[in-house]
């Protein structure tokens, strides 16, 4: 379902953004390393645990109460990140702080905590569920940030790599498919397979798609998988030619087959690709990106049509208006 591949934009307690999908955020807890984060959170949520001052939980109740605790918390989170996916397709697409959802989920997991206890205490532990959640809640927004700021980056680029470098090592070991730009020389020949050094990984252009500098790496879209390797955008466009591909945004370089159109939504322009992937324009290089899609959007559209159908087709034939510039669709999903 959407609702679970949706990739949600959220926001931690110090402002670091990041895009997170349900789905992998329940691939992420099955890592070793967030299992292992997660086990030294509950240890330390263990030792600042008290109990109250007129009784105190036996070791094989705390080892009943907390794990039952953490189970309804998690449980409980990805319902919370499901129905903020919900909010942001169908209602309003905001960044959502994500300690929200901390606080959302911890509450009903705290009295999960507090009424066990209660119970295997035969009803002598004195249950007050908002003076626990209050008294923890600091320790959990803290361990929170520490997650998202530094083992969370650390996981989903490699969790991309993971399926990435076997499907790019394959790609790479084999002569890039042929294209109608790139076919054959006037001679008859073969042409030469231009490659892009991106990190430590050799990358052929007429693979590329679209690539996205983020904070400490780039973000590499080929044709049938997406490679993350720490490098500057700047370092890969200048391996490049000009008729491989432009750049409408500093943090971005589009191939010269991806662009499809320019959307505008009041003062700000966005590049529309074959891949339904909207790039911000600046507005320094408008004219500039207006040419180029001018330029090269009917051969674009022409040879994804003509492409294998693991590549978008291009909806209809009509054409765009002389600026290619269209209005855009605030409700397509």
């Amino acid at each position: 379902m959407i609702i679970f591949t949706q990739k949600l934009r959220l926001c931690s307690l110090l402002g670091d953004r990041f895009n997170l999908s349900v789905q992998d955020f329940c691939a992420i807890l099955a890592k070793r390393k967030v299992v292992l984060f997660i086990c030294l959170a509950v240890t330390v949520m263990i030792t600042m645990d008290t109990s109250r001052p007129q009784v105190t939980l036996d070791l094989w109740m705390k080892a009943v109460v907390w794990p039952a605790s953490v189970a309804a918390f998690l449980t409980l989170y990805v319902v919370g990140l499901a129905i903020f996916g919900v909010i942001q397709i169908k209602i309003i697409d905001v960044v959502f702080p994500i300690q929200l959802v901390s606080v959302l989920s911890f509450i009903p997991a705290g009295a999960v905590g507090e009424y066990l206890s209660w119970y295997l205490t035969n009803k002598v532990f004195e249950v007050d569920v908002m003076a626990r959640v209050i008294f923890f809640l600091p320790c959990l927004l803290v361990l929170e940030t520490v997650f998202y700021r530094f083992v969370l980056p650390t996981m989903l680029p490699m969790a991309e790599l993971a399926c990435a470098e076997k499907i790019a090592t394959a790609t790479i070991a084999q002569p890039a498919l042929a294209t109608p730009a790139t076919a054959a020389t006037e001679d008859g020949k073969a042409p030469e397979v231009r490659y892009l050094l991106i990190g430590n990984h050799r990358v052929p252009v007429s693979r590329i798609r679209h690539i996205e500098a983020r904070e400490h790496h780039v973000r590499v879209t080929m044709d049938s998988t997406i490679l993350t390797r720490r490098a500057r955008l700047g370092d890969i466009v200048a391996q490049t030619l000009p008729e491989d591909g432009f750049q409408p945004h500093r943090s971005w370089w589009v191939s010269r087959n991806e662009a499809l159109e320019i959307e505008r939504e009041g003062n700000r322009h966005s590049l529309k690709l074959h891949d339904d992937t909207r790039i911000p324009v600046a507005r320094t290089r408008l004219s500039e990106v207006q040419n180029w899609v001018a330029e090269h959007s009917d051969k674009s559209a022409d040879l994804h049509c003509a492409q294998s159908d693991k590549r978008l087709k291009v909806p209809g034939t009509s054409k765009a208006p002389a600026n290619h510039i269209r209005p855009a669709n605030r409700h397509s999903v």
